[in-house]
């Protein structure tokens, strides 16, 4: 499969960047998250008091479209058939009624490196051609993100020896979601020490009493402030 640009989007590992069907425009790609909340009204009190809102589910359209090509460009013989094929095959991937797929995105930065991070996701509508000729049609699809966020893969930093261990976690916004995991690749980790920072200031810290072996793990979960041990939540 032959995926035309370096920032692809894919679902469930499928991409939607090719020569058979692809994405049209950035337009409806780089939105952010709709805020949810409101401020208060106080009685006798002039205009409302200001309250912090929150992200609430969006929903990202991906205007498309496809063609009666394979994924690498040929065009068969029968290409009525493969258009059929095609959008017979793309409503087989996107339109998933009892499950979220994932949503995986490819970004560029400026270093040149392509950033990759994914979010769950459900169409809610779209997927209804407006054909173009007779083997090319045009198309929306709209997809929900009940968590409005896309994440990055794990991330890991060395645990053998002393000393600190910095971890920058990259991204648009402060994530609401944190699960750091303290297992030792060889030896042993003796109380261990998480640090949350922003910037140079330290926003909370956490420290495991005791020593932990190579069949010993701790996770713990933020903003729960859970702490697994061997899967079992332990303490909060």
């Amino acid at each position: 499969m032959t995926n035309t640009t370096k920032e692809y989007w894919d679902v469930d590992g499928v991409s939607l960047n090719t020569y058979a069907w692809n994405i049209a425009t950035l337009s409806g790609r780089l939105s952010v998250p709709p805020l949810r909340g409101a401020d208060i009204v106080v009685p006798h009190r002039a205009g409302q008091v200001w309250r912090p809102r929150v992200a609430d589910a969006r929903t990202v359209t991906l205007g498309m479209w496809v063609r009666g090509s394979d994924a690498n460009g040929l065009v068969p013989r029968h290409w009525r058939g493969r258009f059929n094929d095609n959008w017979e095959a793309l409503q087989r991937l996107l339109f998933q009624p009892s499950r979220q797929v994932t949503l995986t995105r490819r970004r560029i930065s400026t270093s040149g490196t392509v950033r990759v991070d994914a979010a769950k996701a459900q169409v809610q509508g779209g997927i209804a051609p407006e054909m173009q000729g007779p083997g090319v049609a045009a198309f929306t699809v709209d997809f929900l993100l009940a968590d409005p966020y896309f994440y990055s893969a794990a991330q890991s930093v060395p645990s053998r020896g002393l000393g600190l261990y910095p971890l920058t976690v990259a991204g648009d916004v402060p994530s609401p979601h944190h699960t750091v995991r303290f297992a030792p690749t060889s030896g042993f980790l003796s109380n261990p020490v998480l640090r949350i920072k922003s910037g140079s200031t330290v926003l909370s810290t956490l420290t495991y009493e005791g020593a932990l072996t190579l069949t010993d793990s701790i996770m713990v979960s933020f903003p729960d402030f859970l702490v697994y041990a061997d899967g079992i939540a332990s303490a909060r």
